[in-house]
């Protein structure tokens, strides 16, 4: 495992709690050496949530949906840490006003992804 640097140590610093990765800038994902979505290459200082369209949204919830019903049946561990990164980003959406809390309420319950 590689040690971090002083930049990712900073960064879990201020955010010891994680960040959602929808809240991700270009910079979080320089820090930790990860290749991020094109959009942010053009947008510098937005978010992947930000320049998401309700249309990317809609289709970005239901590929969710659908790998968090397989994995709750198939991977409980697995279900646990996709579905809490999945409650992190509908938080941040929720957040910056591109989902309803209604909608943020139904997805965040675990029984609808009961088959």
């Amino acid at each position: 495992m590689k040690e971090k640097n002083d930049k990712q140590k900073k960064w879990n610093m201020a955010n010891p709690a994680g960040k959602a990765y929808l809240a991700w800038t270009l910079e979080d994902y320089e820090i930790w050496k990860e290749e991020p979505p094109d959009c942010l290459l053009q947008y510098q200082g937005k978010t992947e949530g930000q320049l998401m369209s309700d249309f990317e949204i809609e289709g970005w919830v239901s590929d969710n949906f659908k790998a968090l019903s397989v994995l709750k049946e198939e991977n409980s561990e697995a279900f646990e840490r996709v579905h809490r990164d999945f409650l992190a980003d509908l938080a941040y959406l929720n957040e910056i006003g591109k989902i309803e809390e209604e909608l943020f309420n139904e997805l965040s319950g675990r029984d609808i992804y009961d088959f």
